[in-house]
């Protein structure tokens, strides 16, 4: 068996290569860069350069097609949130040439969104955090008022896809009404939500935490690859 992985400066790839390798199965590193921390170990038997799943999602896919049809790899490892998604948005022209691991596209958005995740925890009883959703169920301006302070700020997804490439969602912080809002503004409004910590004594002792949360409901998903 041969593999190919994706993502060769990640620490998660690094441990499959090693993984692999120690097992005797040669490993191919791949990454947007002619070098990788992955695929400097020892264990890796062989690397290559692709374009830029972030900046050209559909070059990197006709790459892996071309690769994976060329090189005879008998397992693909996409290795992280952007390149599993491209990965398995193509996945039915890939299957052709390459075993994958990665279930289909409308269960990995399930599983990247933040709000379904939340969503359906709490249909099943678990515990979560009271969440506001912004946009759909209430305003930025009316949470903002009352919502406690200070509050973290996370996107919906932790990478978006917008018509220039994939975004990296980051975490910030708000002590105040006019700092959320002008968070907000600098984020032009994509994907926000905040969580308020309290101590609560009923939920979970000693040290019990509340989450409140501010979402957006937009997102923007890449098309399907012609």
């Amino acid at each position: 068996m041969s593999v190919l992985v994706t993502d060769g400066n990640s620490r998660a790839t690094l441990a499959v290569v090693r993984a692999l390798g120690r097992a005797g199965i040669p490993v191919t590193v791949g990454e947007e860069a002619p070098t990788s921390l992955a695929g400097r170990s020892r264990f890796s038997t062989g690397t290559v350069c692709y374009p830029s799943p972030w900046r050209e999602p559909e070059a990197f896919q006709t790459f892996l097609r071309e690769e994976v049809r060329k090189r005879g790899y008998e397992l693909l490892l996409p290795m992280s949130d952007v390149t599993v998604w491209l990965v398995a948005q193509a996945q039915e022209s890939l299957r052709h040439s390459v075993r994958l691991t990665v279930p289909d596209i409308e269960q990995i958005r399930r599983a990247q969104d933040k709000r379904y995740v939340l969503e359906l925890a709490r249909h099943l009883g678990i515990a979560c955090p009271v969440t506001h959703f912004v946009g759909e169920d209430c305003s930025l301006y009316d949470v903002a008022q009352t919502i406690r302070y200070p509050v973290v700020i996370k996107p919906r997804f932790s990478r978006y896809y917008t018509e220039g490439g994939w975004v990296r969602g980051t975490v910030q912080y708000a002590h105040g009404p006019d700092e959320l809002g002008a968070n907000q503004r600098g984020r032009n409004g994509r994907f926000p939500f905040a969580l308020e910590w309290a101590t609560e004594g009923s939920v979970l002792p000693p040290a019990p935490v509340r989450k409140a949360a501010i979402r957006r409901g937009e997102c923007a998903l890449p098309k399907h690859p012609a």
